[in-house]
């Protein structure tokens, strides 16, 4: 979840709105780019910005991403809730760089083989990205876990969401912790519920 402020005239900044960023194929422009969508606004795009080749991205503090835009004459910032969304865009960013848009004496590259991996971000088939190895493995569904699981199931990240969910999901999973809850509420074990 991000928010995204535009420089105004009078030199302060302008909230743009709050919405969710990816990195998507912008067919368009031939590259990849950053893309805001709102969260309030039907899917409106808050921000669709083509990857810069030039190193115009500077970090505010942990959680903001900020560059001048050419294309619409302005600085931009990104806020992220979460440095590790932050993090995971800028690090996206500066091996998109060093890959496709080498310094001088280097080789350009060619989209398709950019080593996304070496970023510790995945491509999708979509061009989305997520995080290689992103969320935390939830534990057998035993009544000795369920601190633990719990713990995780509240503190997990934006980027770490999917991977949980698909633990979630596995056949079986809520089941059981299901029958566990019944199990302590039968012998009002209410510590471990």
């Amino acid at each position: 979840r991000v928010k995204v402020y535009r420089l105004g005239e009078s030199g302060s900044w302008l909230d743009k709105g709050t919405g969710h960023i990816c990195v998507e194929y912008l067919e368009q422009a031939q590259a990849m780019g950053l893309v805001v969508v709102s969260e309030d606004d039907n899917g409106k795009a808050l921000l669709v910005h083509k990857i810069s080749e030039q190193d115009v991205y500077t970090r505010g503090g942990a959680t903001i991403i900020n560059w001048h835009d050419k294309e619409i004459n302005t600085d931009v910032a990104i806020s992220f809730q979460e440095q590790a969304g932050c993090e995971a865009i800028w690090n996206y960013i500066k091996h998109l760089q060093q890959q496709y848009y080498p310094a001088e004496g280097r080789s350009r590259r060619a989209l398709a083989e950019v080593d996304y991996d070496q970023a510790g971000v995945v491509i999708t088939g979509e061009g989305e990205f997520q995080l290689e190895n992103d969320g935390p493995e939830l534990p057998p569904p035993e009544v000795g876990n369920l601190e633990e699981i719990a713990k995780i199931l509240t503190h997990t990240s934006v980027f770490q969401r999917e991977r949980v969910a698909q633990a979630l999901l596995k056949p079986k999973y809520i089941p059981a912790l299901l029958d566990i809850f019944k199990q302590c509420e039968d012998l009002e074990d209410m510590p471990s519920l």
